[in-house]
Formats: C-alpha cells, structure tokens, sequence
C-alpha cells in the first residue's frame, strides 16, 4: 500500500439487503422553497425559544429577572398567543416540539394565504424578506460559506493541562443553507452506502429508520443465530475524526460519488457543489483553530504531527480538519467512511461476518479470532488509505477495569468470564452506541451515560440551591419552587408526555435515548439508581427551603412544616424505573 487515496477505484454496484436507489430525486430548488424553508425556520423557532427557556430557567423563579433580550430571529413569526392549536387527535404520539412547530407553521400558512398574500404585518414581511434573501444568492449559485467562529468547549484535564475541543458556529442564515444543502446531497448518496452504515441516514433498512437502536438490535439477531457458539468481538474507535479529515481526500471522494451517481442517472446539483466545496474552504484545523489564542495551561487536542504524516497527510501543506457543529460534516463522515465500508463488507472470509459503524464507532463480530482479526487487519488498512487514524489495539489478557479504558480493542472472545481458550480473555460485554450487551443478551447502558445524568441532575437542582443560599429574593413560594425543579428533572428523565400517551418516540429525554432497554428488560438497577440519586438531589432541595430566609419568600406566613407534607415521590410513571418495566 503506498498511502495514497489516488489507487482506490471507484466500485459501482447495485443496492442489495433490500434497499434501492430512487432514481425520483427532489430538485435542489425544492430543498430551498418557501414551504420547505418555512418548515425548517418553524422548527428552529420552537428550539430556539426552548434553549432560551433553558437559560433564563432559573432567573424566572426571582423577583428581580435581570435583563432579557428577545433575538431579531422572534420578529419574523406571529406573536404566541395567536398560533392555532393541533386538537388533541392530532397532539397523539407527538413531542412538545413537534406540536409546537406544527402550530406555528399552520399559523402562517393560513394568516398569509400560503406564503402569497401581499405582507400586511411586520412579522410577514420580514418573513418575505429574509426568505428572499436566504434563497436569492444559493439559487443563483453565489453563495459561499463563511469562516464560522471557534467556540472553545471543555473535553477534559490531563496532566494539569485543560483540554478542549473547537466547535464551529455559523449564523443561523448561513446553517439553514448548509444544512438544507446537506439534506440534498444526502438524499442523492445514501442509497449508495452499505447496510452497516447507521448514522445520518435518510432511508430506512427493511422499513426501519437507521439508529442506534436498529445497531444494537442487528447485533442481537446476529448473536441469536449463532446460540452457545463462541463468537470474537473487535472494536475500534477513530482518533479525532472530524479533526483529521484530510481536504484533499474528502474532495476526491466526494468526485467519485458524483460520477457513481450520474451513471444512475442522477445529476448533483453544481450549486450543491460548490456549497461543498467553500464549506470545505471555510475551516480547517491546523490553520483555523491551532493559532488561535488560549488561555494558560490549556490547548486544543488534536494528534500529533508524526501520526498524521504516518498516513499520508502533512500539516504543514494540507488542509486538515472539517467543522464540528456543521451538518455537511456529518455527510463527509459517511462519504469517506464508505469507502471502508466497501471493503470490509466485500472481503472474502469463511464465516458470515457482523460488521456495524455508527459514524466513528465501530463493532466486528465473527465465530473465528482468525477471521476476525483478519477483517480488523483489512479495516485499519483502509483508514490508513483515507488519511485516518484509529486509537491502538489493544490485546484483551484479562477482563478487568483496564478492558473499558481502551477506545480500541483487538479480538477478544465475547462469553462468560470464567473459562479461557486460545490464550484470549473471556470478556462479557461488548460496548456500542452507549449500550453494552453482554453475551447472554442482557442489555444495560454505559456508565458514562449515568454519570452525565446524574451530573445534569446535581447541576439543575445546585443552581436552584446556589440562588436560595445567595439570600434572592423569589417570586414564587417554596412549593412553586420544588414544583418547578421538579417538572424539569422530570422533562429531562422521562419527557412530558409519559402519562398521556405510552409511544415516547421523538421525546427528547433519557429515557427515549435507549429504549431498548423496554424490550430487553433484564437490567433493573440502573434505572433505579437514576431514581434513587433524583430522590437525593429534592432532598437537598427540601433542606435548602427550610433553611430559606423568610424575609425572601412571597409567602412570609408559610410554616417551613407544611414543607414535609408535600408529595415526595410523584408515582411511578414518573420514574425512570417504570419506564423500562
């Protein structure tokens, strides 16, 4: 292998597994039409007004809020109150988010004629004109991307040294574009990549939308098949992957999908292109982000220059790096993990092979530790080909807290942990997506995942006792208070809708993030855990309150007892626990 990615030839193939290429691909003008544009801007309205609630969530319990400032982006929609409801038909099976986005957009739609009436109101014509505006440059075709702004965010500490990753910024107009331009181009190449893709999908696998959780589940049927057999087990985590992404390599890449797709018959967009191309050109991390200033004893991680020039890309000449934070980023993942894909999915081995990738995470499954470890050999050398690099192999001896420290893992037999074979430790679990699944099929989640819960639960309900110790003065009583916290640890762990309507899909909590746990019931103390910890934390709430000053409270002839009367455990639908059983 000569490390070059010019070597590599473009394979053109039909779809198998049961997913086809749709020769029906939209326009590009169809992604930048009103109506779409329109459905885009009303989802970013209602998250933006929820990050905003986010923020100001704890100045809202004060008597004195501070200052608010309202975004120019309000000004280009009705006012709140005048939105149209959904009926509560219609509300079935919906997130909050969802239901509010639909509103907004039907409101508009019917208060100007959709989108043709003459602007009679300030909202619609600032509507019109930031439409016109967003769409007149892309669909022309002169639009470039914007350098974004780096914003620093806090990874980890090392030897005394604060670690931090960059994450790009664009302005709200300059994200529509590129994530609306990501969508086109997604929907042109998806059909191309394997089965064993299952991030940033547009198309479904045997009906089913590509998830994690389809991941995981795949990774069950394919144990199923194989019973009591032994069976080896690699994983393998990429080395700052959006960090690394050599420009020349995504660019050839990316050509090559092209030709893939005109001999289907399919033309790219050229203004697609080129909005590829400038978002390659706006950023970089070798001369974007290294020279930027930082505070003392901090740095941005990245690899080292040995590495990089290892596999082909130099630092010094090449332009290395695309944006975190940037939709077409995660396109660029895709393309040039494909490549790999092909390859491992196309070797020749004797047994049949699991192979799954969730953007940079990848599992590999096969009855052999020789076959296994052959397909690993031909996997590392194909990210060496696209300039990548993965973290070091490491040989499982023993299973041991050792095992969940390595990001990378050679072979090891996936089986109970107290016999031995062929000098390979038995290790119980394998790790993916935030779930570990252990050999006989039982399901629990990382322990990361718990600990950022629990984090999220200490530092919602700290703020609330910071302000109670810092002597505010509130405009709420105590119990308003508790309630508050309350319903928002609560949206947080198991979403707004539990009650009401059993289908959770789309909610935005924990809970819905690993659902799989419902199905494959097996693991009870996690989820009790979380419960248990939540419980601790209005603990700490309720000994705050009754400690508050009463010359800050709303309620000055409220008795601190009437404290304790109040519920302490709100039933089990609201629980964690509950929503797996």
């Amino acid at each position: 292998m000569d490390g070059t990615f010019d070597s590599i030839p473009v394979v053109i193939r039909p779809r198998v597994k049961g997913i086809f290429y749709n020769m029906a691909t939209k326009s590009f003008e169809y992604y930048f039409s009103d109506r779409e544009l329109l459905k885009v801007l009303c989802r970013k309205r209602v998250i933006f007004a929820k990050k905003e609630h986010d923020k100001i969530f704890h100045k809202k319990l004060l008597l004195k809020k501070g200052k608010t400032t309202i975004d120019d982006f309000y000004e280009m929609f009705p006012s709140r109150n005048s939105w149209l409801r959904l009926t509560k038909k219609e509300r079935k099976g919906k997130s909050a988010l969802e239901i509010n986005a639909i509103q907004l957009e039907r409101t508009i739609l019917r208060k100007t004629r959709k989108l043709r009436s003459v602007p009679k109101e300030a909202w619609h014509q600032k509507l019109q004109d930031f439409l016109t505006d967003l769409k007149t440059n892309v669909i022309k075709g002169n639009y470039t991307v914007p350098k974004p702004l780096i914003i620093r965010q806090p990874k980890e500490k090392k030897d005394g040294i604060s670690i931090y990753r960059p994450i790009a910024h664009f302005e709200y107009k300059d994200r529509i574009i590129i994530s609306q331009c990501n969508k086109y181009l997604t929907d042109c190449f998806d059909p191309l990549f394997e089965d064993c893709s299952y991030a940033f999908r547009s198309i479904k696998k045997n009906g089913k939308s590509f998830t994690h959780h389809l991941a995981v589940e795949d990774i069950i049927d394919y144990k199923k098949k194989y019973g009591n057999i032994d069976l080896y087990v690699s994983e393998c985590d990429i080395k700052k992957f959006y960090d690394c992404v050599n420009h020349g390599t995504a660019r050839h890449i990316f050509k090559s999908r092209i030709y893939e797709c005109e001999s289907k018959d399919i033309k790219i967009d050229s203004r697609a292109q080129n909005i590829f191309y400038s978002y390659l050109d706006s950023y970089s991390f070798n001369f974007d982000v290294q020279g930027l200033k930082m505070p003392p004893k901090s740095k941005f991680g990245w690899v080292s220059e040995e590495e990089l020039l290892e596999v082909g890309s130099n630092p010094a000449i090449d332009k290395i790096g695309v944006p975190q934070g940037g939709a077409i980023s995660c396109l660029i993942a895709n393309l040039l993990m494909h490549e790999v894909d092909k390859k491992v999915v196309n070797a020749t081995i004797k047994n049949e092979q699991f192979y799954a990738r969730f953007c940079d995470d990848m599992v590999l499954i096969n009855p052999s530790r020789k076959e296994c470890q052959k397909i690993l050999r031909i996997y590392s050398d194909a990210l060496k080909e696209i300039k990548l690099l993965s973290h070091p192999f490491t040989e499982i001896t023993e299973y041991s807290k050792d095992f969940w420290k390595s990001k990378s893992k050679a072979p090891y037999l996936w089986a109970k942990n107290d016999r031995t074979q062929d000098t390979v430790a038995n290790v119980p679990w394998l790790s993916f997506v935030g779930y570990q699944l252990k050999y006989d099929l039982k399901i629990r989640v990382r322990r990361s995942s718990l600990r950022k819960e629990i984090e999220k639960q200490i530092r919602e309900t700290g703020m609330v006792n910071t302000l109670i110790r810092k002597n505010h003065n509130f405009r709420i009583s105590e119990k308003a208070i508790k309630f508050r916290l309350m319903q928002r640890l609560l949206s947080m762990s198991v979403g707004r809708q539990t009650v009401f309507y059993p289908n959770k899909e789309g909610q935005m909590c924990w809970t819905a993030g690993f659902k799989l746990l419902k199905e494959y019931n097996h693991i009870k103390f996690q989820p009790r855990y979380l419960d248990k910890k939540r419980a601790m934390n209005l603990a700490r709430l309720d000994k705050s309150l009754r400690k508050m000053d009463r010359a800050n409270r709303p309620d000055k002839n409220r008795k601190t007892a009437q404290l304790n009367k109040e519920p302490k455990y709100y039933g089990s639908p609201f629980s964690y626990y509950f929503q797996f059983k």
